[in-house]
């Protein structure tokens, strides 16, 4: 013990307590004691003092060991209790052992009284680890059996040939048995899932390949999942194993109705596709059948006006001649304008031939193509590393080539045209953007950006159709991509578009 050793002696002779004493301190044991001689003290320092030991006389005048002896065993059972007297006979000795004294000791063999002393609290430390070992595990159990019990899923312990040893009250409820009848029996033949193919049985499977076993079974209208676990001993042998029955009803009928919604879905989805498709067709089709037709009359205006000037031009007032530049100039935008339907009409029907594109060389490429149609015009082009893409290359062709002529066009005004084509990678996708310090746009309009027909200048401002960015967006989103534009008045734009960085 780390703190002195409380000894409670019962001894009216005082030089029989001063010699106790005395071998203890001999014996190099550090304690304080306290002597008594009545039970009234004997009962008040049993519980104010707390003796970690009791030495006792056994024959005092009015209280006795016997009687001490008593009210130890009652009050403290725990404390060591050894008898300290002048003559006992053997019969009396084992008497008094079998009432629970721990020792005895002849007063004429007072030298022997440490080893007993150290004996008894050695003996007395063992009864009281053990006590508060066994009440570790009887809580221990007792928790257990809680849990157990309190387990929403149904819980078996079987033995290694799948009997029933234990379960918990959700299984109970479950089988709709009481205890006494699930126990000992096998555990598929109470799942009536399992009677007819015994082989199926997670237990059966499990005794092959020591390993967790899962499935699923209805019993009543009801679906429930089964694990069990081996139980493995040091021999590595199965002994048992545990079964876990969860019911899934409510998952089942969630899982049906998933299904059931998600084949709904798929059918409206191959209906509204199918629709989709059809109506795209129709307008791709007649978009090319407008354009297609529209070219024969437009052909006629053009011929015949060509006709007039080479004609009849010097017969013309100058009115005359100006209204005839006026068809001449609108009978080139109407032939720009059915170009344009046509090539977005054509965007819609050609198939994608997808191969890796050098972006920085087409880039390059188309700039140097449109500069030749402006050769007067000094402009600063910056083209930035490009990481390559994979798609067709004609259609990005076309992508850079109208983003490039809108750049061109919208820098006319400005004094220092900056033109600049950059790009960057960003997760699984390449980001590539056009930018110019032209006359921008504001933001609120950037929604009609990519509309067909849609225009936020007027022709007599910038000329054009209106369909180049529609163009633009079609050819990008075929390839799975996305494009989106930032600008501000007067202050130039920009206009990015995303390629998959993979095929």
């Amino acid at each position: 013990m780390n703190r002195e050793l409380r000894v409670l002696i019962l001894e009216d002779a005082t030089t029989d307590a001063e010699l106790i004493e005395f071998e203890l301190r001999k014996a190099k044991i550090s304690f304080i004691s306290k002597r008594v001689e009545t039970e009234e003290d004997f009962v008040k320092e049993l519980r104010d003092f707390a003796p970690d030991l009791i030495l006792s006389d056994y024959s005092l005048p009015s209280f006795g060991g016997q009687e001490a002896l008593a009210i130890t065993l009652k009050e403290a059972p725990d404390v060591p209790f050894i008898l300290v007297t002048g003559a006992l006979g053997e019969e009396r000795a084992v008497e008094i052992l079998r009432s629970g004294a721990t020792d005895y000791l002849l007063k004429d063999r007072l030298s022997r009284l440490s080893l007993i002393v150290l004996r008894a609290l050695r003996e007395a430390e063992e009864k009281r680890q053990h006590k508060l070992a066994a009440n570790a595990l009887l809580t221990a159990a007792r928790e257990w059996r809680t849990t157990f019990d309190t387990i929403s899923n149904g819980v078996c312990l079987l033995d290694s040939e799948g009997k029933v040893l234990r379960c918990n009250i959700s299984m109970q409820k479950l089988l709709g048995m009481p205890f006494n009848e699930i126990l000992g029996e096998k555990i598929w033949k109470l799942l009536g899932c399992m009677s007819e193919s015994v082989e199926k049985c997670p237990v059966i499977k499990m005794q092959k390949t020591k390993l967790r076993e899962t499935s699923e079974c209805s019993l009543s209208n009801r679906w429930f999942n089964i694990t069990a676990d081996p139980i493995i001993d040091g021999s590595k042998k199965i002994v048992g194993s545990v079964y876990i029955i969860t019911d899934v009803t409510e998952r089942k009928k969630d899982q049906e109705e998933i299904c059931k919604l998600n084949e709904e879905l798929e059918q409206k989805v191959i209906q509204r596709t199918a629709q989709l498709e059809a109506a795209n067709r129709e307008i791709e089709s007649f978009s090319y059948s407008v354009s297609h037709d529209l070219r024969a009359p437009l052909h006629a205006i053009s011929g015949f006006s060509g006709i007039l000037i080479e004609d009849h031009y010097d017969k013309l007032d100058e009115e005359g001649k100006r209204l005839l530049n006026i068809i001449k100039d609108n009978i080139h935008k109407m032939g720009e304008l059915i170009e344009d339907i046509l090539s977005l009409s054509r965007i819609g029907r050609k198939e994608i031939d997808l191969l890796e594109v050098d972006m920085h060389k087409l880039a390059r490429a188309v700039y140097d193509e449109i500069k030749t149609t402006t050769p007067e015009r000094e402009i600063q082009f910056d083209i930035k590393p490009l990481p390559p893409a994979f798609g067709d290359e004609g259609m990005i062709h076309q992508v850079f080539f109208n983003l490039l002529c809108n750049a061109i066009k919208f820098t006319r005004l400005r004094e220092n045209a900056i033109i600049e084509v950059g790009g960057y990678v960003e997760g699984q996708e390449n980001v590539y953007y056009v930018k110019d310090n032209g006359v921008g746009f504001d933001m609120e309009y950037a929604d009609k950006l990519f509309g067909a027909f849609q225009r936020l200048h007027t022709d007599r401002q910038f000329e054009g159709t209106g369909i180049g960015l529609a163009i633009v967006k079609r050819v990008i989103n075929r390839h799975g991509g996305r494009i989106w534009a930032e600008g501000e008045p007067d202050l130039g734009a920009r206009f990015s578009f995303s390629l998959p960085a993979e095929v």
